[in-house]
Formats: C-alpha cells, sequence, structure tokens
C-alpha cells in the first residue's frame, strides 16, 4: 500500500540525502538535483521561476522500460509496441502524484541522441570499440521517493508499497533524513590550477586534435556557403580513466558547476547487452517543461567564460550580450524551436520571451531565449517531447541537414550526450534538460562531448576555445 508522509526535522540537504540513499537503491537511482548559482539563488524559490522548484531522489525502480537498436523492452519481456505508444500506454494506467508532486508511477529517464537518427532518417555513425554500451532510451518507476520543495521548504517521502512494506521504506527514509551530516558528507573544495589545453596530457585524450577541430568548423562553414544549413552544432569527445568512486565524480561535477538541471542517474545491474552505467550531468538547459497545456522550452546559444575580476566578468557579458553573431545564432535556434513546438501546439499560441537574455554560471555565460505554447487537443507530453527532440540548440537548422553533416564530421556516436534526461507523470506533466556538460561512466572509463554552434561568422580557433571553456568543471573532475 502507497504512503506519503512530509517530514519536519530535516537535519540533510539534497546531495547529502542522494549519497546515503543510492547506497542501497535496488538496482537502479536517480538524483535530479536544483541548484542554481548566487545571482539567482534568491530566485530559485519564488512562485514565478522558469527553473524547477524541486530535488528529487528516487530508489528501487519496480518497473524499467529500455531501448537499445530494434529492441524494446519492458521489464526484461520484448515488446512489440512503438516506444511513444507504450510510455504513453504506462502513464495512462498510472496513479497521479502525491501531495509533493511526484509518485510512484511517474516515469524518470533519457532518450540518447543516436535514438533520434533512425527517426529522422539520419545515418549513424559507425560504433567503436570504445564507445560506452548503454541503451538509446531507457526510464524507469520507482518505488521511494523524496521530494525537496526548494519554494516550500518542505521534505516529503513518498513509498509506492510495491517492493516492500511502505512502514518499512518510511521509517528507512525518515532516519537517513534526520541524521545529521558527518564531516565526511560534505561537498568537496573544487582543486585549484588546471591544465595548460584540455585533451592534452596523461589524464584526457580528444578524439580530434585542434587542427582536426579548426579543419571540421571550416567544413561547416563551406556547407553555409554552399546553401545547406545556417548553423551546425560540432562536438568532440573527451575520454579518461576514473581514479575515484563515481559518487565522487558527481560530487565534484556539481560543485564546480551550481546548475538548475544537475542530475545522477544510476544504474548499477547489467541489463541484456548493457553494462552498469551514471549519467551525472550538470546542464543548464530545459530542453521541455509541460504543465498542464502550458509547455516551454528554452534554448541556449552564446558562451563566455567568467572573468577573474567583476570589472572582466562584466566585460564579458557585456561582449555576449553585443555579439551579432552569437545574437544571430540563438534567433535561428529559436525560430527552429518556434516551429517544432507549433507542431503540437494550438495556432497562435506560440511566443517568444526574455529573447537575448544573459544568464550567470559558475564558469560562463549563456545566452538564451524562452519559447512558450498552449498544447492543443489530441496531444500531450510525449507527443512534444519526441517532436521537439532532438533539441535545435544542439544540432543546428535546418535540423536533418545539420544532423546528417554531425554524423559525418564527427566520426563517433553521441549517445546520451546531447540527449535529454527528465520525467513524466501520469497526469501529463513533464521537465527535461538537454543533457550537456555530462559525463557517463562505465566502469573505469569516463567519457565527456562539448561542443557549440558554428555559422558562418564562426572563427576556428575561437570555436575550439570555446569548448575548452565549456569542459573546464572537467578538468577539476579528473
Amino acid at each position: 500500500m502507497s504512503a506519503v508522509e512530509r517530514i519536519d526535522g530535516v537535519l540533510v540537504t539534497p546531495v547529502v540525502a542522494a549519497g546515503r540513499l543510492r547506497r542501497d537503491a535496488g538496482g537502479g537511482f536517480v538524483f535530479l538535483d536544483t541548484q542554481l548559482p548566487p545571482e539567482e539563488a534568491s530566485g530559485a524559490a519564488s512562485d514565478d521561476t522558469d527553473g524547477p522548484v524541486f530535488s528529487v531522489i528516487g530508489r528501487r525502480p519496480w518497473r524499467t522500460l529500455w531501448k537499445k537498436g530494434e529492441v524494446t523492452c519492458l521489464d526484461g519481456i520484448a515488446d512489440a509496441r512503438d516506444l511513444l505508444a507504450l510510455m504513453r500506454s504506462l502513464l495512462s494506467v498510472g496513479q497521479a502524484g502525491s501531495a509533493a508532486g511526484f509518485g510512484p508511477d511517474h516515469l524518470f529517464g533519457f532518450l540518447s541522441y543516436d535514438l533520434s537518427l533512425p527517426l529522422l532518417s539520419v545515418p549513424a555513425p559507425p560504433m567503436l570499440p570504445d564507445d560506452p554500451s548503454l541503451p538509446d532510451a531507457w526510464f524507469q518507476s520507482f518505488d521511494e521517493l523524496v521530494v525537496f520543495d526548494h519554494r516550500s521548504g518542505e521534505t516529503t517521502i513518498v513509498t509506492g508499497g510495491r517492493l516492500r512494506p511502505s512502514s518499512e521504506s518510511l521509517s528507512e527514509l525518515r532516519a537517513a533524513l534526520t541524521r545529521p551530516e558527518r564531516p565526511d558528507e560534505t561537498l568537496p573544495t573544487p582543486p585549484s590550477g588546471t591544465h595548460s589545453e584540455l585533451g592534452s596530457g596523461d589524464l584526457l585524450v580528444s578524439n580530434v586534435s585542434r587542427e582536426d577541430y579548426m579543419d571540421a568548423v571550416e567544413r561547416v562553414r563551406s556547407y553555409i556557403a554552399a546553401g545547406d544549413v545556417y548553423i551546425v552544432n560540432l562536438s568532440r569527445r573527451l575520454t579518461a580513466e576514473a581514479t575515484r568512486p563515481v559518487w565522487d565524480n558527481y560530487l565534484q561535477l556539481r560543485a564546480c558547476s551550481p546548475v538548475p538541471y544537475g542530475a545522477f542517474f544510476e544504474v548499477a545491474e547489467s541489463v541484456g547487452a548493457t553494462k552498469p552505467f551514471a549519467i551525472l550531468s550538470a546542464s543548464m538547459e530545459c530542453f521541455l517543461r509541460v504543465c498542464g497545456t502550458a509547455a516551454s522550452t528554452v534554448p541556449i546559444k552564446g558562451t563566455r567564460p567568467r572573468g577573474t575580476t567583476q570589472s572582466e566578468d562584466e566585460a564579458l557579458r557585456r561582449e555576449l550580450l553585443e555579439s551579432a553573431k552569437d545574437r544571430a545564432e540563438l534567433l535561428m535556434i529559436v525560430d527552429l524551436e518556434r516551429n517544432d513546438l507549433a507542431r503540437v501546439s494550438c495556432p497562435d499560441s506560440i511566443e517568444v520571451h526574455d529573447l537575448f537574455q544573459v544568464k550567470p554560471y559558475a564558469s560562463v555565460y549563456h545566452l538564451d531565449a524562452k519559447v512558450t505554447g498552449r498544447i492543443a487537443p489530441g496531444q500531450d507530453a510525449v507527443d512534444a517531447l519526441f517532436v521537439l527532440f532532438p533539441g535545435g540548440s544542439i544540432t543546428g537548422a535546418p535540423k536533418k541537414r545539420s544532423m546528417e553533416i554531425i554524423s559525418e564530421l564527427e566520426g563517433v556516436r553521441s549517445g546520451v550526450y546531447t540527449g535529454v534526461l527528465g520525467w513524466l507523470s501520469p497526469e501529463g506533466d513533464a521537465s527535461f534538460s538537454i543533457l550537456i556538460r555530462t559525463l557517463v561512466r562505465q566502469g573505469s572509463r569516463l567519457w565527456y562531448s562539448t561542443g557549440g554552434g558554428i555559422t558562418w561568422d564562426s572563427d576556428p580557433a575561437a570555436e575550439y576555445d570555446e569548448t575548452c571553456d565549456k569542459a573546464k568543471s572537467l578538468e577539476k573532475v579528473v
């Protein structure tokens, strides 16, 4: 039997609670980690915030849906139904969430970028021996949830009672939340110093050299000159051998990059041909939010590093705001997202808000805008998820041709990088981030990709340097 209990006297932060609860997670674990940098911390808990206001811990999965290649499985049994139809079916028979807004019938999971290639008839790069062995899509429902509401300050435990008695779950979760933090559970201090160039040295290995990446930028510019595309998102992949436990990797990542869409998603058991893996994300980009019939997406384009002094920091912020190249880049993607969202929205409901807004983060500034619409009758959050997928900010425009060029020039599978991660509810709500600033850990191996949008005005050397700026947090993790 399910149960809901609001907990008073919580003595731990969400991240410490997550560290405790993942030790006995029952094969699967999710931590959706909402935090903001100091400049926006006061807005994180406001009633009109555009970002998430909850941190959520889920463990002990009672239902698992995954897809890899042509095989789709529900709880270990092959299912011939289309993934979209299967997800909608599971949600339609689920029970609404608790007073905390989340329940055991929510679907938590991800879609990899590679899943989008056959959907749009885009050729995929060949699989390489060094590629991680991850599914193309993975969703789980969790029997035990802890929900931290940053707006009200309340903490709620939700149990489904499917895997063990709710009283037993409540007692264990309550104990984890009300036991004081120990010194060894505090967040690590980011180490000082960085490598001279990301991708060099013993720790990090880039799949392409600086020169090869700059050559690829020039190739994109030639496609733009030929009229094929307006903008293409070009990335490179870094690999490293992990020397610390995976949870330590995540603690370091989040300490370096406080963001509203942090996530730690861990599958601790082999499933099919998929080995155990973890996704560690410090994403700041909202791919999709649906609340009732209100839908929104917040594409990001344009990046500058943070300055070391207040005057330098302000100069870099203004440089980004006034950059004609970055403004044009964002405008093209906003137009693409308007068209995508319109496919599932009521006519004339599409609006653009806060165009060219500069958002501050720990190591970078980003330029973004918010696109909103009203879901049309006969459409739902699952339709919106797949219609917008993959996000235009990480492909380019036009979307399909950009993806074809990405496959050609990058030459490696993207995997979960630039895919999406989040949740869907039986009530029809959803929240997904784009998996940028994201590590994949499998065994002792780490994978991380970094990239940016290439336009006709792109300078190849500056574009390579931007990939380094975006990956500074990885240097500190490794």
